[in-house]
């Protein structure tokens, strides 16, 4: 932090370790005065209710110069404060918009050259919360400002820089976490002005667990998404057929085809409809099995329905005439 690089007590040092620490030490000095004049110019513009009397806003080079030691540094938070400045329309910027100054600087490029996770992470997660693009209407935040495949010189990514430089599991493991997932995407996809892929970069320089760490990525992403589910249907089924996989990002559905005499296959309305049969036999079977009672209600109710048909007929006696059994007297007569 900037407490030890001030106090500068001993000088057992070498001459040339003494300067750099004093080089340092100046630097920040520097750093302090210039975010104290950034933040009071900040402050009386948002507060004043008089326009014309607010301070300038801050040059551009000085405030570059504040963005460039607080990346030197690995500050995300400070980092985050003067974006959010720029974006509140406090820099005299040198470019029309915000965006492209933020883009233009590279930060995200050189986190990764860094080899600075948390960097990366701050930055690949980093909105606008109070700037609005000028006809955008209501003032929705610019969504995920930093992105793993936003390009460079020679169309170069950060996903390039972190598969040719050593040590960077960590960035690179951050780089293909982001929000949008647009690093895996770009992993194999996006090419340089050679026509270089991120991943062919790495297998050129021989980082194997590069590779490997993006592909178990690749691979958990997919098994999470295949879905297989299985229509049955009565007819005999003449053979099954793999389910392929999708893309990553689209959830299949591996459907088990049924054929017919002359490979004629089913429509989807004779499909449903065969499903629904299934099912509501299932459903009367499973209804009258799990209920004895029931079984028993219903024997006794058909029992009763045949006597009521025989009582209610008129049945044939040897040579008498047909007759019915309510007209029949009784008694001793």
């Amino acid at each position: 932090m900037l407490e030890h690089g001030l106090n500068l007590i001993s000088f057992d040092e070498t001459s040339e370790r003494i300067d750099d620490l004093m080089a340092y030490r100046n630097r920040s000095l520097h750093f302090l005065h210039e975010i104290g004049w950034l933040l009071q110019r900040s402050h009386v513009r948002a507060t004043s209710e008089q326009p014309q009397y607010c301070p300038d806003r801050f040059p551009v080079e000085r405030f570059r110069w504040l963005l460039s030691f607080a990346v030197d540094q690995e500050w995300c938070a400070v980092l985050r404060k003067l974006l959010n400045t720029m974006f509140q329309g406090d820099i005299d910027l040198d470019v029309p918009s915000p965006i492209e100054f933020a883009l233009g600087e590279n930060v995200l490029l050189t986190a990764v050259k860094k080899r600075s996770k948390p960097l990366v992470e701050f930055l690949l997660r980093y909105t606008a919360t109070d700037y609005a693009p000028v006809g955008s209407g209501a003032g929705a935040p610019v969504q995920f400002l930093f992105t793993p495949a936003m390009t460079g010189l020679s169309n170069i990514t950060p996903l390039h820089i972190a598969a040719t430089i050593s040590d960077a599991t960590g960035v690179l493991d951050a780089l293909t976490d982001d929000p949008r997932q647009l690093g895996i995407k770009a992993w194999k996809n996006a090419r340089d002005a050679t026509g270089f892929t991120p991943e062919e970069y790495a297998r050129k320089r021989g980082h194997i667990s590069y590779i490997q760490l993006v592909q178990d990525k690749i691979d958990r992403r997919v098994s999470r998404a295949h879905v297989s589910v299985t229509i049955p249907s009565t007819i005999d089924t003449a053979g099954k057929h793999a389910s392929r996989l999708k893309p990553a990002d689209q959830i299949t559905f591996g459907v088990e085809k049924k054929q017919r005499g002359m490979n004629q296959t089913l429509s989807c309305r004779q499909c449903v409809q065969q499903v629904q049969q299934l099912a509501f036999h299932s459903r009367t079977n499973r209804f009258l099995s799990n209920r004895p009672a029931m079984l028993s209600l219903v024997a006794i109710a058909a029992v009763c329905v045949c006597v009521g048909l025989i009582m209610k007929s008129l049945p044939q006696v040897g040579g008498m005439r047909p007759f019915l059994w309510d007209k029949i007297r009784w008694g001793p007569n």
